[in-house]
């Protein structure tokens, strides 16, 4: 498969930007045309996965020719709580439409979840529920994304959101 093209981009943007939702095959181009294109790119070092700071210093830009499509990186956040961890901060290379990833959760209690989940702007999705216990990945209005104990009090979180790729 090749880049992705400006034209599936367009198409892709106009899917979520009018809440429709592309086929399951649709995404998948997607995200294979997407790590192709990351692949292609150094992935930079500063910030680090796990640390939580989401700057832009550390994001691997996806490009078109010139042109920032969008970015990617895997990220890293341990001991979710209550308290909301901001993983992708507001500003340069935040979420400006949808962050897609593979995501991985160990709670503290040993069991775990796992999956593919996308969150739109000013939309937030649960990543783990054991029926008491929720973490949730949400990406405000601003496009910032955060990981949070939304539900229960005792457990906390281990998560890694693996090939996250955002525009």
């Amino acid at each position: 498969m090749t880049k992705i093209t400006d034209a599936e981009v367009a198409k892709l943007k106009e899917y979520f930007e009018t809440d429709d939702e592309p086929s399951g095959a649709q995404f998948a181009d997607l995200i294979e045309a997407i790590q192709e294109a990351a692949q292609e790119h150094q992935h930079l070092d500063t910030g680090g996965v796990g640390s939580g700071t989401g700057d832009a210093a550390s994001l691997m830009p996806v490009v078109d020719g010139a042109t920032t499509v969008g970015y990617a990186r895997s990220i890293a956040a341990n001991d979710v709580g209550a308290t909301a961890k901001t993983i992708i901060a507001d500003g340069t290379g935040d979420v400006t439409a949808i962050l897609a990833a593979l995501v991985v959760v160990e709670a503290s209690d040993g069991n775990t979840d796992a999956g593919f989940i996308y969150v739109r702007n000013n939309d937030s999705t649960v990543i783990y529920s054991d029926g008491t216990d929720e973490c949730t990945l949400a990406v405000s209005a601003a496009g910032a994304a955060t990981l949070q104990r939304t539900a229960g009090s005792t457990l906390t979180f281990d998560v890694i959101l693996g090939n996250a790729t955002w525009i």
